[in-house]
């Protein structure tokens, strides 16, 4: 059974890992080696290395997060135009604020929902980045 070494800290490990599994170098250069200790030719993936490190951003991810900064955006704007106004050192009620409190609350919720569809969809990109690579 062939085995894989790390070169950054030495464990030895089955073939086919992509990181160490003692310290988790992303980027450490395997040897796969056979039964005789012979060091085995690594098979490269067509992208490097820093690619795996930091996977570019999907274009729908993108999409996502201006969504999510605009519907922050929105709901600042809203909540400033629904504030009440009154006279100099009076303040708001609760039933006269609560517009603008909930037009504020909705763009903080609309922002994180969207922020973190946008993520998933960047992490679900890098799964099957990494699948694919390393399963061609």
């Amino acid at each position: 059974m062939a085995t894989i070494t790390c070169t950054n800290c030495g464990k030895e490990t089955l073939a086919g890992r992509r990181y160490c599994p003692l310290c988790r170098s992303p980027g450490y250069e395997p040897q796969e080696t056979d039964s005789e200790g012979n060091v085995i030719p690594w098979p490269r993936a067509e992208t490097s290395t820093d690619e795996f490190v930091s996977p570019p951003v999907p274009g729908l991810s993108v999409v996502f997060y201006a969504i999510a900064l605009l519907a922050l955006a929105g709901g600042f704007f809203l909540a400033s135009e629904l504030w009440p106004t009154l006279s100099y050192g009076q303040s708001p009620t609760t039933q006269e604020a609560l517009p603008a409190l909930l037009a504020l609350t909705g763009g903080i919720l609309q922002c994180a929902i969207y922020g973190a569809i946008g993520e998933a969809i960047r992490y679900l990109n890098g799964i099957y980045r990494n699948t694919r690579s390393t399963h061609h």
